[in-house]
């Protein structure tokens, strides 16, 4: 099929064709038996929202795992492969499962990392599915079974395989845990319903979106300029930090209220919503004191 493409002058994108071709919007890809350019099929992965509506991200796991039908038997090949290669990484790469786990949840932007994922689904269960499957288990699972300990992570405290027991998960020096700053109510320094102000410490304060999905609707950015007006004209405060912990750290423009100003035909409010974001960013960017963005996702 290669000779056959190159002997065509369909070299790649710069000739206009190669294992891919763009017809108007639409990208075709070559068909290796009939050696003709075809549009995508629809694909038949069945029925999938049950998987999506089990609950969080551990239901949804264990709920993927119990399936018998095409995607749990996906899901359960592919992870043991996936769990069973982290365990025999131990102690090549660390010694920690914890460890493990933030590299993939750092590296790859997963929820969980794959000894979280095996706690989810049930450490005997797994492991028993590994033994099925002839999956290598490292001997530190076995003699942490032997032990009776079934579970990775407990009571706040991580595995450790080289003392056989259980330890404390130092959280890294340069982290700040958001939770637990929130804990301490005399750290919030202002607030309205969609964000708040925080005091981090050593003379830092931090602007948190708390809207839905963290969009930025009109309580955000006026909460943000009031919130830098605040940090520029107090002594104790040095800087601001715009960052939160959740899922993304902002969606975009809150459509929702974009919608209905639109449907109400209120253009001059929208005229003023969109003026008012640009005065924002301008507002971070001439600061009279340090502001950074932690942007994640």
């Amino acid at each position: 099929m290669l000779t056959g493409l190159v002997d065509a002058g369909a070299k790649g994108a710069k000739t206009g064709a190669g294992f891919y071709k763009k017809e108007g919007k639409e990208i075709k890809s070559i068909n290796p038996q009939t050696r003709q350019y075809e549009g995508a099929r629809e694909m038949d992965l069945g029925d999938l929202d049950r998987f999506k509506k089990a609950g969080d991200l551990s239901a949804r796991l264990r709920t993927l795992w119990s399936d018998e039908g095409r995607a749990g038997q996906f899901f359960r090949h592919t992870t043991l492969d996936l769990l069973g290669y982290a365990a025999r990484r131990i102690p090549e790469v660390t010694g920690s499962p914890a460890d493990a786990d933030r590299a993939i949840r750092w590296g790859f932007g997963w929820e969980m990392g794959p000894f979280q994922m095996w706690d989810a689904l049930g450490f005997e269960k797994v492991l028993t599915a590994m033994q099925e499957q002839d999956i290598a288990v490292p001997d530190w699972v076995r003699q942490m079974q032997a032990s009776g300990h079934t579970q990775f992570y407990r009571d706040g405290q991580v595995y450790q395989p080289e003392t056989g027991g259980y330890a404390d998960d130092p959280q890294p020096a340069d982290e700040i845990s958001l939770a637990a700053i929130k804990t301490e109510e005399t750290r919030e320094l202002w607030k309205n319903s969609e964000a708040a102000l925080l005091d981090l410490g050593e003379g830092v304060a931090l602007y948190e979106f708390r809207s839905k999905s963290n969009s930025l609707g009109a309580n955000v950015v006026q909460g943000l300029m009031a919130c830098i007006e605040k940090v520029e004209n107090s002594t104790d405060l040095r800087g601001l930090v715009i960052g939160n912990e959740g899922t993304n750290f902002a969606v975009g423009a809150n459509l929702g209220e974009v919608a209905m100003a639109a449907a109400a035909g209120q253009w001059e409010m929208l005229e003023k919503s969109v003026a008012g974001f640009q005065q924002a960013m301008q507002r971070i960017r001439y600061a009279a004191k340090p502001v950074v963005t932690c942007v994640h996702q």
